[in-house]
């Protein structure tokens, strides 16, 4: 009888579960994100419309804040709706891409995820300074906005040139994001990561 492997041969239960998974589990892996990427797409790309049609428009800070955080998860949703098609052919079910088309997609994914994480930092910051703080819409416009702004935008593109120039993007599970070469390595065992190619 074949003796069965276990999740302490891999390092990690995450890393038995990749390996293990069947042809029916990977494919709901891969078409899921495609589900869920097209109705963020769908919800951010109305967000941002109904802001732009408004008559209010971006005239206030908090519009500002929230149709930051739409365009960032706008940008996520494309790059996590794309699953495992721009992957190089071979890493995953589904992949049909190469080295670049990864690259995109990783691109796109970093950005988007990181962007809008931090821009719903910058709306929290906004609601504890109107809140607790009191601060006027005025006061936050004047002395607060450019932050709230600005850390987001310079942090995410700064982060991104990062992984791109140390080649930091590669594929994990269904997507190319930030990761490290061969897939899972660090969970498993048996399999050492690949330095930097760059």
């Amino acid at each position: 009888k074949a003796q069965q492997p276990s999740i302490n041969q891999y390092g990690s239960i995450m890393s038995f579960i990749y390996k293990y998974r069947t042809h029916n589990q990977m494919l709901s892996l891969v078409i899921t994100p495609m589900l869920t990427g097209s109705i963020s797409f769908i919800s951010s790309a109305t967000l941002i419309a109904m802001i732009l049609r408004s008559n209010l428009k971006l005239s206030t800070v908090y519009r500002r804040l929230i149709f930051g955080i739409s365009v960032f998860d706008l940008i996520q949703s494309v790059g996590q709706g794309l699953s495992s098609i721009p992957m190089p052919v071979g890493s995953s079910l589904g992949a049909f891409g190469n080295d670049i088309s990864c690259d995109v997609q990783g691109v796109l994914v970093i950005i988007g995820c990181t962007g809008s994480l931090l821009y719903s930092i910058s709306l929290s910051i906004y609601f504890l300074s109107m809140i607790r703080n009191q601060t006027s819409e005025r006061g936050i416009r004047d002395k607060l906005e450019r932050y709230l702004h600005a850390v987001p935008i310079l942090f995410t593109f700064v982060t991104t040139v990062v992984c791109l120039v140390f080649d930091q993007i590669h594929p994990h599970g269904t997507v190319c994001t930030l990761a490290a070469t061969p897939m899972y390595c660090h969970h498993d065992l048996d399999v050492e990561c690949e330095k930097p190619r760059r």
